[in-house]
């Protein structure tokens, strides 16, 4: 897939912001219609382990990335849940990872994330509207959930990425 830069990525999410609730109800329903395994796993990923409001935040960027996708290219093929599933193995692995690490070894490990990730704006997007300290004004995410957040995105951008390759 190619790169998607940034002002993309920005006037994209931001066109999602302005929209009205029914324009914005209209682009549910278009994901759900095309992507219902990244619904779902979107709906149902941690289980539990989310409030209603954090899970509500997660599927609206979630939303964004597929539109933000959506709109750099003319068909995107739809995504199965055996493909998310194993995006989602690999990325459980580096969460198991960063679960030991520092604040600083995770400032690292996103450093070179950035630089290496075929989709580094995107993932600098999920990154910022996770994991950074000015989200706090934005929203009450929990800070432990965080850094799920950011996976789970990861885990999107990640299967795009690949079937779009």
């Amino acid at each position: 897939m190619k790169s998607i830069n940034y002002p993309h990525i920005v006037a994209h999410s931001e066109a999602i912001d302005n929209m009205s609730d029914a324009q914005v109800e209209s682009l549910v329903e278009q994901f759900s219609r095309e992507q219902p395994a990244v619904v779902a796993y979107l709906l149902g990923i941690y289980g539990d382990e989310f409030a209603e409001e954090d899970r509500e935040w997660l599927f609206i960027l979630g939303l964004k990335i597929w539109h933000i996708i959506n709109q750099e290219y003319t068909k995107l093929p739809e995504i199965n849940e055996i493909q998310i599933d194993s995006a989602d193995e690999a990325n459980d692995e580096m969460l198991n990872y960063l679960a030991e690490e520092s604040d600083e070894g995770f400032a690292h490990f996103a450093e070179i994330l950035l630089n290496e990730h075929p989709q580094r704006d995107l993932i600098e997007f999920a990154l910022l509207s996770t994991v950074d300290e000015d989200i706090e004004e934005e929203t009450d995410l929990e800070e432990d959930m965080r850094g799920l957040m950011f996976i789970a995105l990861k885990t999107i951008i990640d299967v795009f990425d690949k079937n779009l390759a």
